[in-house]
């Protein structure tokens, strides 16, 4: 008698196939590929990774490591002493994972029981939800403030409300760059909750809260060595937390969780600690650097940063629209889809002339949205204009102005110059770049009657004719 097939998915924990996949970054070569251009040419601002790569000495220890062959220390003793020292907290509080992605999972498999609660500030660092869901936890998601401030209050009272078991809270946030003041992390503490701070962009300008671990056995502190050490390819972090809770972490972990290479990049990275801060402040300057010439160009908003990277406001519903822009140019940024942050840009801090071809194509991606994206809103304008009597309608497709009437081309220029705002106000919300721009009855003009008076447009200056 003949057996039916087994479905494999049949025996899954039925919550893992409803499992969304994290969206994670694709690598340079498909990057490139997509656009067209060599790796090399690559603009790639869109992980969050250090520009200058790792310490000379991690290249060196890696070059000549020799015990590929020998298991790790499952204690790891080494490089929790080094850590220790590095952190300035006892090595008995230190915890090393496969990536501070494996703390994260790690302490909540600890602690959530089936469907239990992790509060999330959104929005976040999607390896929250994500990994809650794994471990057959629930999120529960509480919206941050106006500028992306945690909500305290909220979190505190969703908390209680849901008997949640975990305070999630990345500081500085990502991708809103900003961090968590040590007064806010203490009264989230307050609540008697695991709370996980997750301090990967600390080095950056975050704010210390392993300075509250001796007070407090329920907080958890997790940093990474793959922003400020730049291993992000050999996947070592570490959490700093209560003894007795990394000591049934290390129980826990799988026993050879960090390969001998990543304990060697760590162990190098940490004895050439000035090197590194000395590359973390020049990634802070060109930050405030990339921040002033992102501010200079029409319709950006790029706002204060405490990261490694930028979260740039953009003109209304043109988020996606320069992200895609900038592919085409070989510059990779980050996008979101979430509805807070379809207005943003998330864009990391590279190198002097990184920074140079990023400036470059924004300016061009913008003139693209200008022109384009907004056409078929600004013919309402237009229409408007027409029906005042500027000039003639030659046919529904085509409309033109004939000949070389500089008086015509005055008429329009200020009625377009003196049109009504709240007239204009669906086709150009008040911080569309349009309306700041030093001649923007051109631009406005432009992008209301290209379709009117498409000869002219290439030629004439509507302002030099008022």
């Amino acid at each position: 008698m003949s057996q039916r097939p087994i479905d494999p998915l049949s025996l899954v924990r039925p919550h893992l196939l409803e499992l969304e996949p994290y969206a994670a970054v694709d690598p340079p070569e498909k990057l490139a590929a997509r656009a067209g251009i060599a790796e090399t040419e690559l603009v790639k601002l869109n992980a969050n990774e250090n520009p200058y790569g790792p310490s000379p000495r991690v290249i060196e220890a890696l070059a000549n490591l020799h015990r590929v062959h020998i298991y790790p220390d499952p204690g790891q003793t080494a490089m929790r002493k080094a850590v220790g020292r590095h952190a300035g907290v006892d090595p008995a509080r230190v915890v090393v994972g496969n990536g501070s992605d494996e703390l994260i999972d790690l302490l909540f498999r600890a602690v959530l029981p089936p469907g239990g609660a992790v509060i999330d500030s959104v929005p976040t660092f999607g390896m929250y939800p994500f990994t809650a869901h794994v471990c057959g936890g629930r999120t529960v998601r509480v919206e941050r403030g106006p500028r992306f401030e945690v909500d305290v209050d909220a979190v505190l009272v969703a908390a209680e409300r849901e008997d949640a078991r975990v305070i999630a809270v990345a500081s500085p946030n990502n991708p809103t760059a900003n961090a968590t003041p040590l007064a806010d992390v203490e009264r989230l503490l307050s609540a008697g909750r695991l709370v996980i701070v997750d301090e990967a962009y600390y080095e950056f300008g975050g704010v210390n809260a392993a300075e509250l671990l001796p007070a407090h056995p329920n907080l958890a502190v997790l940093r990474t060595m793959s922003k400020w050490g730049g291993l992000a390819g050999l996947r070592v972090g570490y959490g700093l937390m209560a003894p007795e809770l990394a000591d049934l972490l290390l129980r826990a972990k799988p026993p050879y969780n960090v390969n001998q290479a990543a304990e060697a990049a760590l162990l190098a990275s940490i004895a050439d600690a000035e090197l590194l801060n000395e590359r973390a402040a020049r990634i802070v300057g060109e930050r405030e650097r990339m921040r002033a010439a992102l501010a200079e160009l029409d319709g950006l908003d790029p706002w204060p940063s405490d990261s490694n990277f930028v979260l740039c406001g953009v003109p209304q519903g043109a988020g996606k629209t320069l992200f895609e822009a900038l592919a085409r140019q070989g510059v990779f940024v980050r996008y979101f889809s979430e509805p807070r942050l379809a207005d943003f840009l998330r864009i990391s801090v590279g190198t002097p002339r990184e920074t140079e071809r990023l400036v470059e194509a924004l300016s061009a991606a913008l003139w693209e949205v200008l022109f384009w994206e907004m056409s078929h809103t600004a013919e309402r304008l237009g229409r408007q204009l027409c029906a005042c009597g500027c000039f003639g309608l030659a046919s529904p497709r085509r409309r033109f102005i004939q000949g070389h009437d500089a008086k015509l081309l005055s008429k329009i220029n200020r009625k377009v110059r003196d049109a009504d705002p709240g007239d204009v106000a669906e086709v150009f919300p008040p911080m569309h770049p349009a309306w700041r721009h030093p001649r923007r009855s051109i631009v406005i003009g432009s992008l209301s009657l290209r379709r009117y008076i498409v000869p002219y447009l290439g030629h004439h200056s509507l302002e030099e004719q008022s």
